[in-house]
Order: structure tokens, then sequence, then C-alpha cells
């Protein structure tokens, strides 16, 4: 039996708040220092494009078990949280804004995507086919390419040198 049979998905709900909350932030953020460059910005592409994908090929179930939804609303929430700690320095594409290093940016350096991951897998496991995990696959290699080219603007800023040797995890703490 799935999470909501009737009323309001939770799956819907929370990507609703997502961009709600997104939306609040790019209308508040702060002016970028530096721009990344058209490549920077071409290889940030295709992990958006995979997350919209498989949450779209996911959404076709009217009903989530559990489990994908538990993960979902949870990697939801910590992207929430994660942008409400990183605020006005919010972007899309790689920019240099004021470095955060409170809340979950204490642990790791990039908890969004962390959180993105986490929903795309629970998207990938409702799809139910083969492709889901070459979707998984590709976002996991584009999302390690997305930090790459974000923290060479980044690296640019003293605070972030320094932020680096207190927080030594990009993504997942003890293994990356």
């Amino acid at each position: 039996m799935g999470i909501a049979e009737n009323g309001i998905s939770p799956i819907r709900l929370t990507v609703s708040v997502l961009n709600i909350f997104i939306g609040i932030l790019i209308i508040i953020r702060s002016q970028q220092q530096i721009m990344g460059n058209l490549k920077s910005i071409l290889f940030s592409l295709p992990s958006f494009i995979i997350a919209g994908l498989s949450f779209r090929l996911a959404i076709e179930q009217p009903i989530w078990d559990f489990f994908p939804s538990l993960l979902f609303i949870s990697g939801t929430s910590f992207t929430i949280i994660s942008f409400l700690f990183l605020g006005n320095s919010f972007s899309f594409f790689p920019a240099l804004r004021n470095i955060k290093t409170k809340g979950p940016y204490s642990i790791i350096r990039h908890p969004g995507y962390l959180g993105e991951i986490i929903m795309v897998f629970a998207c990938c496991i409702t799809i139910e086919k083969w492709f889901a995990l070459i979707l998984f696959l590709l976002l996991i290699i584009f999302i390690r390419i997305r930090i790459h080219e974000e923290e060479k603007i980044l690296i640019l800023k003293e605070s972030y040198r320094e932020y680096t040797k207190n927080v030594t995890w990009k993504l997942i703490p003890f293994i990356w």
C-alpha cells in the first residue's frame, strides 16, 4: 500500500516546497563575485536534466511505497535545510558568492548535492526499469563533475581554501 492514496501526495508536496524555497533564494541571493565560464555551466546541466528525468519517470506512478517516499522526503528535507544555511549564496551554476560554513556545511562541503542524490535514488527505485541504474550512475558522475567545476571557482577565495582545511569531505563523510 502506498503513502498517499487519498489527498495530496507527500512527494508532490515536498517538491512544491522545494521549488518555492528555491524561488525565494533566487530572489534574495547576493550578487555573484565570479561567474563560471560556459564550460562549467554546460558541465552542470546534465545533472539537472538527469534529476528532472528521473523524477518525471518516477512520478508516473501515482502512489509510491513507503521506503522510496521516506527516502525522497528525507533527501528533499536535507536539501531544503542545506539551502536554508546557504541562503543568499544559492546558485544553480558555478559562481563565487559568500562562503557558508554552518549547519550541514560544517560537515560536508556540498550537502545540497547529497540531498539531490538521495532524491534521485528514491525516484530510481520507483522506476523499476534497467535504465534507472544507468540514470543514477550518470547522476553521480555529473554531480562529481559539477562539484569539480564549482570548486575551481570557489577555491579562488581565501576563505574557501581555509574552509576546505576544516571540512575535508566534499559529499559523503569518510568516503569523499
